[in-house]
């Protein structure tokens, strides 16, 4: 059993563009026609990263803004990268 929250598809704000289930490791997401997870979810919260219209959506979200603020202070790069198992 994990600790970490769960990723939510929010159906009314997504935009199909597909960038979840391209982003994620284990290709478990697929637009039926809104994002569904096919799978146990490992939780590495890419969808999240990418997508445009914040239609996935967790709980665990406030950290990853405090982490874009504390790495934006001393990376001019972009701080979100994509995560490969």
């Amino acid at each position: 059993m994990t600790i970490l929250p769960g990723v939510h598809f929010n159906s009314k704000a997504c935009i199909k563009c597909g960038k979840c289930a391209e982003s994620c490791p284990l290709k478990l997401i697929t637009l039926e026609p809104y994002p569904k997870r096919n799978g146990k979810c490992i939780k590495c919260y890419n969808c999240l990263r990418v997508c445009p219209a914040n239609a996935c959506t967790s709980p665990i979200m406030w950290a990853f803004d405090i982490f874009h603020k504390f790495v934006s202070k001393f990376h001019s790069e972009k701080p979100w990268s994509k995560i490969y198992f």
